[in-house]
């Protein structure tokens, strides 16, 4: 059957329908998902077609308006926080030039399903602005990266804070004892490999590294919750009731963490909203008075028990055991970035994607740092000030480094695999060049971005610096009176 351009714009509606729900799964799965069809008009070819996807398991899809089509393709991103926010593409931090021919293979089927954009009699045609944008938006949301945004940079300039006596928020005072908790996802999904190795194995390996690095009177627990049963409709109810405090709350001890680490591995199903629930009660005793509580929350997916996460984590937050929440997302797709956000706000905590177990590390590693101010805020107050301080001019400008390599990166997969859909003559070279030239654009707003981001946080990096000097200052003087007017 001869494609016309009225069969390319139905194809083309097809696969912007199903691209949201299934792009970001995709990457890093083996297996390709079935194409959805869409209900043909009456014509016996076309429905023919349309009845060999019925018995293929296809299902139809609802024709979508021009505007409908682009709308399921987030457009170029004009704020820090639209670019933060933008779910991580399923091909960010890997260069497209480095991948194998499979992966670029793969890659480039994901356009196979837009209008082919070609010259007529040997002459260069101009494309449509709506071809080109949904080639453009297609390509940006396969390699958009992980850009850190202000809230990951800012929640350094907490550890500045850490201790002050008169904080608004009572979680970051330094108390008598210093309880963390973490809470592992062990659902089936967390047995997915990454380069080889099981994801649920990097996280043990991370949650060893971090518990060993802890203060010495720092007590520890460990929760898991979707480890019993399977993935099956069957083991729905066991899976989802699944849910156990392998390591209770105590000092650290080594061998007692290995044992507990070695006693589950990933099953089930996603028992999120129950696990919130039960470290709360794991806490209970521990209250915000006296104790400074941290909750680590470790997750590859959303809630599949239909718990409601989002509801318990606020009643986490406003519980007398004011916890610092801390939220990784961990290889999450975009629906899951979108769910552990929402429960990170409702927690008011903090939200962190991370893609390996490099990443996992770093994340646990950068919150151990806050924990290790606990014992030394007591010894050499000022002096730690004064190093933080210099150690946050260095966050920012890193920070600041990083969101300029990853722009560089994304532009260079962009205009590269732009150029592998001009040579295998998906589109035509005027086609390449409006692509590219939307990739410079956005590329050159990024680095304005960059810039305003690093300007802000440096001048309220200074303030915060000053507020907490004089506070400090302060403090030590009050407590020279103290003891002089003891000694009279």
């Amino acid at each position: 059957m001869k494609l016309t351009k009225k069969h390319y714009i139905i194809l083309l509606i097809v696969f912007v329908s199903i691209i949201s729900a299934f792009l970001f799964s995709m990457a890093f799965s083996g297996n390709q998902p079935k194409e959805a069809s869409v209900q043909p008009e009456s014509n016996q070819e076309e429905i023919e077609e349309s009845e060999k996807d019925a018995e293929e398991g296809l299902q139809p899809k609802q024709q979508l308006n021009a505007d409908e089509i682009l709308a399921n393709l987030p457009s170029t991103l004009e704020k820090v926080d639209e670019i933060v926010n933008y779910p991580v593409g399923g091909f960010s931090g890997r260069s497209y030039r480095e991948l194998n021919k499979e992966e670029k293979q793969y890659i480039l089927e994901h356009f196979e399903k837009l209008p082919i954009i070609e010259d007529s009699d040997g002459k260069q045609s101009q494309p449509a602005e709506e071809e080109i944008e949904a080639y453009w938006r297609l390509a940006y949301s396969l390699f958009h990266e992980n850009y850190p945004g202000p809230n990951e940079i800012l929640k350094e300039l907490n550890t500045i804070l850490f201790g002050r006596p008169d904080l608004e928020d009572d979680r970051y005072r330094f108390k008598e004892h210093l309880n963390v908790e973490i809470i592992l996802d062990a659902s089936g999904s967390m047995a997915k490999k990454i380069d080889g190795k099981p994801m649920m194995d990097m996280a043990k390996e991370a949650i060893k590294e971090f518990t060993a690095d802890l203060p010495n009177d720092a007590h520890v627990a460990l929760r898991v919750y979707g480890h019993k049963g399977s993935g099956s409709n069957q083991d729905k109810k066991l899976s989802c009731s699944s849910n156990e405090l392998v390591y209770p709350l105590k000092k650290y001890s080594a061998s007692s963490l290995n044992s507990a680490l070695r006693k589950f591995k990933p099953s089930g199903w996603t028992p999120l909203a129950k696990a919130i629930e039960e470290a709360k009660n794991d806490l209970k005793d521990f209250n915000g008075e006296n104790h400074t509580n941290i909750i680590y929350l470790v997750s590859d997916g959303v809630e599949t028990c239909e718990g409601d996460p989002v509801k318990e984590a606020k009643e986490l937050a406003d519980s007398n055991i004011t916890p610092i929440v801390n939220i990784i997302g961990f290889n999450v797709d975009s629906e899951g970035q979108r769910q552990l956000k929402e429960i990170a706000d409702a927690a008011k905590g903090t939200y962190t994607t991370v893609l390996n177990q490099e990443g996992l590390s770093e994340e646990f590693d950068r919150s151990k740092e806050i924990a290790q101010k606990w014992e030394e805020w007591v010894t050499d107050a000022v002096k730690q000030l004064e190093d933080e301080n210099n150690h946050q001019w260095d966050n920012i400008f890193n920070a600041s480094t990083i969101w300029l390599e990853k722009n560089k990166q994304q532009r260079m997969n962009i205009m590269d695999v732009t150029d592998d859909l001009h040579k295998s003559g998906q589109i035509n070279k005027k086609s390449a060049e409006m692509i590219k030239e939307k990739a410079n654009d956005q590329s050159r707003k990024i680095l304005k971005l960059s810039a305003d981001l690093r300007d802000g946080l440096w001048v309220l990096k200074d303030k915060k610096y000053e507020e907490v000097k004089e506070e400090i200052d302060k403090l030590f003087n009050e407590n020279v009176e103290r003891l002089k007017n003891r000694e009279k």
